[in-house]
């Protein structure tokens, strides 16, 4: 891997991002809740839109390999 590039992630399975698209969903914070709570849910909610942007670049790609 050269030094500037970023490690492949293995395949993501449909049924962990349902899960973690379960545990952390979208949603607004109350007006009581802390910001650190909110600063923590909303890395939380992140990973979740990174994972699933992830998976459907995966299903592209895969998608791509299958055609030829």
């Amino acid at each position: 891997m050269e030094k500037n590039e970023l490690p492949t992630i293995p395949a993501i399975s449909d049924e962990l991002l349902s899960a973690l698209d379960r545990r952390f969903p979208e949603r607004c914070p109350d007006a009581e809740t802390p910001d650190r709570e909110i600063w923590m849910a909303a890395g939380k909610r992140h990973l979740v839109r990174f994972l699933l942007a992830e998976k459907a670049r995966q299903d592209q790609q895969s998608m791509k390999g299958s055609v030829l």
